[in-house]
């Protein structure tokens, strides 16, 4: 008897693994309308190894989404994918695994897209000036609880910053941040130069889930700081913009106009 419960429990077990191997996505996609908080198109290959053209979830666009199941996940309980794809005009890649569906682990990903375009993604509002330069970050390790980060670990750099306003546009540097979150979920991060630029900086800053962002910076224009920079600096209130100075801000990403900045 039981070795006969056995052989049937194998037996739904192979049936099931032969299922996800082989059922089209497509097909198991559209099974499933108004169950998934995402749109897909051109949706291919099977729930094991696929991929979609167009991919839309919370108001972002995904292009050439490709994922590959990893079996060896299962035995723990887990689901994980291997996912590659496009993000406005960058690209990423990483894995992602969850056993409940509500708790989702993400590492080792990693993104590049430009920072007009990354501020852009992530921002409600209009922003009355463009930044320059590309943005690249790693991701080791993240937890999304609900889709609230509560354990995040990661660098990001912006290679080549500028910024463009009034037909001017000028140069900033290139800059790293290392990235871990607090217990409420905010983002931690410090601030640092990762080359010799016009501006040297050094400092904290912290985002809170909401938007709002405030930070402590140490801020030193070098030699190669260019006149419209010293002179932007002064139109923001900067009185002597090549002396050393110790700058406290706070604002909401997605009202760019009502940040404030505090000499110390």
């Amino acid at each position: 008897m039981i070795r006969r419960v056995a052989l049937i429990a194998l037996g739904v077990f192979v049936f099931l693994v032969t299922l996800t191997v082989t059922v089209p996505a497509h097909q198991a996609y559209r099974l499933l309308p108004g169950h998934l908080p995402v749109e897909a198109w051109g949706v291919r290959g099977t729930l094991w190894n696929g991929g979609a053209d167009t991919v839309i979830a919370e108001d972002v666009r995904l292009e050439r989404l490709r994922w590959e199941l990893d079996p060896s996940a299962l035995w723990q309980g887990r689901l994980a994918y291997d996912l590659s794809g496009r993000i406005a005009d960058g690209q990423f890649s990483g894995r992602v695994a969850t056993r409940t569906g509500q708790v989702v682990e993400i590492t080792e990903l990693r993104a590049d897209m430009s920072a007009d375009a990354l501020l852009r993604l992530i921002g409600t509002a209009e922003y009355p000036a463009a930044l320059g330069g590309r943005l690249d970050a790693f991701i080791h390790h993240g937890t999304l609880d609900r889709g609230t980060p509560t354990r995040l670990q990661g660098i990001a750099n912006w290679q080549n910053a500028d910024i463009t306003a009034f037909g001017e546009t000028v140069a900033l540097g290139s800059f790293g941040v290392r990235i871990e979150t607090a217990a409420d979920g905010t983002l931690l991060g410090d601030l640092r130069n990762t080359e010799h630029g016009p501006l040297e900086i050094n400092g904290d800053v912290q985002l809170t889930l909401d938007g709002t962002m405030t930070g402590e910076t140490r801020v030193v224009t070098t030699e190669a700081a260019s006149e419209e920079l010293l002179q932007g600096m002064m139109v923001l209130g900067i009185p002597d913009p090549e002396s050393e100075l110790n700058i406290r801000f706070e604002g909401n990403i997605n009202d760019p106009m009502g940040f404030r900045g505090h000499l110390e």
